[in-house]
């Protein structure tokens, strides 16, 4: 409860910080479906996919995810949707490890970064997540 209420209050005093800052980078935090709309993955999955959300099963969203990973372990949508499922499962350690498995194959959005810093925040690790909120901080429009 602690480490969400913290969370909570990170993105509450970085939204206020962002709105004084105008030089501060301002981004949309996609959602876990429009994620799942850019995965390579068949329709026929995403449905299952998406049912599983729905549902708050998302132990069988993050298995599905995770076979389509070892068929495709390159594929930056598919590790990055996979955290953000465990992310709404209270899981941002394998949300932290997803994202910076991404970050090896390609660059993070600031919402990526965002994600990142949230999970290492709920982890109890601030001190992982400075880095990456001032690398948004100063990261160019």
């Amino acid at each position: 409860m602690k480490n969400g209420v913290l969370a909570y209050a990170a993105v509450v005093a970085f939204t206020a910080l962002a709105q004084q800052q105008s030089t501060w980078p301002v981004f949309e935090l996609p959602t876990v479906n429009a994620r799942l709309q850019v995965a390579p993955l068949t329709e026929q999955e995403k449905m299952s996919v998406s049912q599983a959300i729905a549902s708050r099963d998302y132990a069988s969203a993050e298995k599905s995810v995770l076979q389509a990973i070892d068929a495709n372990p390159k594929s930056t949508e598919l590790l990055k949707l996979v955290a953000a499922i465990f992310m709404l499962d209270r899981n941002p350690a394998n949300t932290a490890i997803a994202m910076k498995k991404a970050e090896k194959i390609a660059p993070l959005s600031a919402a990526d970064r965002f994600l990142l810093s949230m999970a290492y925040i709920s982890m109890g690790k601030s001190g992982w997540a400075r880095p990456e909120l001032l690398r948004l901080a100063t990261e160019e429009k």
